[in-house]
């Protein structure tokens, strides 16, 4: 991207960044704000809804107080003789017993329907009582004048009287065997629940065939002192909260939540259709939302309130009211999207936004268009003059570009820096010249340091050759001194020296091999021809052993473990490198013991399966099965920091007349030309444990198989 477009973007991110930073506190202010001020429309609102319904509650009390107080005047009065023919005049008794309306005279609209079973006390009086109330609701409905506005009688012989202008012949279609005596529209007017003769009002029911909330007002009737049964009035709720809560909402999205005395949901907002038809075996509830039950268990007042302005309910946002509807004790909740109050809000912010969008652009396009005129085109002409200069180091450039600004200062600098250049470059030839001359001088060194240790490692394998050699004619002189001195059996003293000599012909042979291993190295031709492969593993380690018996200290031990199969095994591997390697790992544990007492192991076996093993010479995964050689040592250990280097050629431990570090790396070779691997575990102050793994696969005998069987 061109810097006068960064430039431009810049400015415009600037503008941008800006515009957000400042506009998210102003429209998280202006939110409070519109928010305290809707909730004061809100609380209004709910005020004047909710004493609406409070009024129409309050209405009831003084209905039935009036009503009972005219019933029981009317059951105070004298019996007349003509009483009880009025009530066989306009009764008469079903097939069940029961006394109902005659139907052939009677009109439910005017006039209130009768249910009358068969009781155990049935005289003339109870005849009368239930013909007097009749008359009296007959007139108090017949007066009524509010839409589903129903009263009603029950007595405690299971009598009915009902005025329900709904359904006028309600008593007709009544089952024989109601019986409403242990309901809360009786109940409710007992001297247990209800000795202070008050209004009380039933838990809500919603009808499922009206698709309407019921709830009813109870008051008792009394005569002559005793308790003779309810009257009550039924309201139709639904339709009441349908009038006064979707009619006049301010936002279309509120809820409304109504919850009656005993805790039981008459609204309930956004699941009302879930409320209103529950399955056979469940019950409705919240549980699903845990702020909502909390809200409603927050306390409330008889005059809207604000709970909360950040309640979370289905993953949005509310505002929520709350109060207490007199004289029911039932809470109502009106919760309202805050994102609906603040949808004009929002919008103008929007506009705000894509208004400081706009401005931004035409900034950037404006600074774009100079700082193209004013900046880029001196920067163009600095850079085209370093590209010649990058291409052409001999030609100096010429700096056109004059003034004060920071561009010029910055050609006045490039001048500089191209002196410096070209004042560096002779230096710096010069200098490499010296290096080169000084380098040659040190790769000579080299190469005489790594013939002065290649010889000194050489003598070192001699002297431990010759060692040997040494030894077997010591024996071979004291076996020629027994025959003079002892006049021992000559037959015998030959044998022995004969074995002498096969021993140090045995020693030579392997000088003359490492005098060729040394040659094979300096050539670098890294492969041999295998001229005496190992046909018995077992047979050629004992051998070896036996001959480094002598070059070993008495004070160390030794702890031979041979596989045990009664077939031979082979290796890829000459068995003159076998014994080199056996004899160097045997050195080298040696003098990790230092010369004192000590235990040094040597073990074959067959490993199968291994996995989880790395070779420390070549860093490859050993896998597979494997013919495996093991000498273990409980010496001085070595280093975790220099166990990695021990193969490198030339490294050692080891002082200038002990060690060359030349046999590891032989080891190193010779393994690795078998494809064999090399595992080395070592504990300081404990010893080491060197692993040789040389694979079935590449073996040249099929013994393996049956042994590992």
């Amino acid at each position: 991207m061109k810097i006068r477009k960064k430039i431009a973007l810049i400015v415009f991110n600037g503008v941008l960044l800006s515009s957000l930073l400042g506009a998210l506190p102003i429209y998280q202010f202006i939110e409070t704000e519109v928010l305290k001020n809707e909730f004061v429309k809100l609380q209004e609102m709910t005020r004047q809804s909710t004493s609406l319904i409070s009024e129409r509650f309050l209405e009831s009390e003084p209905k039935l107080k009036g009503l009972a107080h005219i019933i029981e005047s009317e059951l105070d009065k004298p019996v007349q003789k003509d009483e009880i023919h009025a009530f066989y005049a306009s009764m008469e008794r079903n097939i069940s017993g029961i006394w109902l309306n005659r139907q052939s005279i009677f009109n439910g609209k005017v006039e209130a329907g009768a249910f009358i079973p068969q009781a155990t006390n049935e005289n003339d009086d109870l005849k009368i009582q239930h013909l007097r109330i009749k008359r009296v609701i007959d007139i108090f409905g017949a007066a009524a004048n509010k839409k589903r506005e129903d009263v009603w009688f029950l007595s405690l012989s299971r009598g009915e009287i009902m005025f329900d202008k709904n359904d006028p012949n309600y008593v007709f279609h009544e089952k024989a065997d109601a019986d409403y005596r242990q309901t809360p529209w009786v109940t409710y007017g007992s001297p247990d629940i209800n000795p202070n003769k008050e209004v009380l009002f039933t838990p809500p029911l919603f009808d499922p065939g009206n698709q309407s909330w019921m709830v009813s007002a109870v008051y008792p009737v009394y005569h002559a002192g005793q308790w003779v049964g309810s009257i009550g009035e039924d309201m139709q709720l639904s339709n009441v909260f349908a009038y006064i809560f979707e009619a006049k909402q301010l936002y279309a999205k509120s809820q409304h939540f109504l919850i009656d005395a005993q805790g039981n949901f008459v609204l309930a907002g956004q699941w009302q259709k879930q409320l209103e038809s529950p399955t056979e075996n469940t019950t409705f509830n919240l549980n699903t939302e845990p702020k909502l039950i909390a809200l409603f268990h927050q306390k409330l007042t008889d005059t809207p309130q604000l709970l909360s302005n950040n309640i979370i309910v289905q993953n949005t946002r509310h505002i929520a009211i709350g109060m207490v509807l007199k004289p029911i004790n039932w809470h109502y909740y009106l919760l309202v999207p805050v994102s609906e109050i603040m949808a004009t809000i929002q919008e103008l912010f929007f506009i705000l936004c894509a208004m400081t969008l706009v401005t931004g652009l035409l900034n950037g396009g404006f600074i774009f268009k100079m700082t193209g005129k004013l900046v880029t085109n001196n920067i163009k002409i600095l850079a085209d003059q370093m590209e010649r200069y990058s291409r052409h180091p001999q030609e100096r450039p010429q700096n056109t570009l004059v003034g004060n600004d920071e561009i010029s200062e910055l050609a006045q600098l490039f001048d500089f820096m191209v002196n410096k250049i070209q004042s560096r470059d002779a230096q710096l030839s010069e200098s490499l010249n010296r290096e080169l001359r000084q380098q040659k001088q040190i790769n000579q060194l080299q190469k005489l340091e790594s013939i002065d240790r290649l010889t000194s490692g050489v003598a070192h394998d001699f002297n431990n050759i010759l060692g040997c050699i040494y030894g077997y004619l010591d024996l071979t002189h004291f076996a020629a001194e027994d025959i003079n001195q002892k006049n021992t059996d000559q037959e015998e003293i030959k044998t022995e020296i004969l074995s002498n000599i096969e021993q140090m012909r045995s020693a030579a042979a392997r000088a003359k091999n490492l005098i060729d291993k040394m040659l094979t190295y300096c050539r670098r031709d890294g492969l041999q021809k295998i001229e005496n492969p190992v046909e018995d593993l077992h047979e050629s380690i004992t051998n070896t052993v036996s001959m480094l018996r002598a070059a070993i200290p008495k004070s160390i031990i030794f702890e031979i473990s041979l596989l045990g199969t009664s077939e031979k095994i082979a290796l890829s591997i000459d068995e003159t490198d076998l014994n080199q390697i056996i004899l160097n790992l045997f050195i080298n544990a040696r003098d990790a013991l230092e010369s004192q007492k000590g235990i040094i192991k040597l073990a074959t076996n067959i490993t199968t399966d291994l996995k989880d093993l790395t070779c420390l010479c070549c860093s490859e995964k050993i896998q597979g099965d494997f013919v495996e050689i093991r000498v273990t040592d409980n010496g001085c250990g070595i280093e975790s920091q220099i166990i990695n280097r021990i193969f490198d050629p030339f490294f050692t431990t080891k002082t200038v007349d002990s060690g060359t570090g030349l046999g590891l790396s032989v080891i190193s070779g010779i393994v690795h030309n078998a494809n064999g691997h090399i595992s080395v575990n070592s504990i300081v102050g404990k010893g080491t444990i060197f692993r040789l793994l040389f694979s079935i696969e590449q073996t040249q005998s099929k013994i393996y198989l049956n042994a590992v069987k």
